[in-house]
C-alpha cells in the first residue's frame, strides 16, 4: 500500500477541521476489503447502504 494513502487517511481529521468542508468521503469497490479495513481502523464509518466512508 502506498504510504501516501495511509498518511492522507490519518491526516483527514486535521484537514477537515482546518477547511470549510463538512466531511471527507472515501469510496471503494465492494470487494476491496483491504482498503475498507484500513479506513475503518482509522475511524472512518461505513455507510451500510452505499459503502461510502466519511469522517
Amino acid at each position: 500500500m502506498p504510504v501516501s494513502v495511509r498518511v492522507f487517511c490519518e491526516q483527514g481529521p486535521m484537514f477537515r477541521s482546518q477547511s470549510p468542508f463538512c466531511w471527507i468521503m472515501l469510496q471503494t469497490h465492494i470487494s476491496n476489503t483491504k482498503a475498507q479495513g484500513l479506513y475503518e481502523s482509522l475511524g472512518y464509518q461505513r455507510d451500510e447502504e452505499c459503502y461510502y466512508y466519511y469522517l
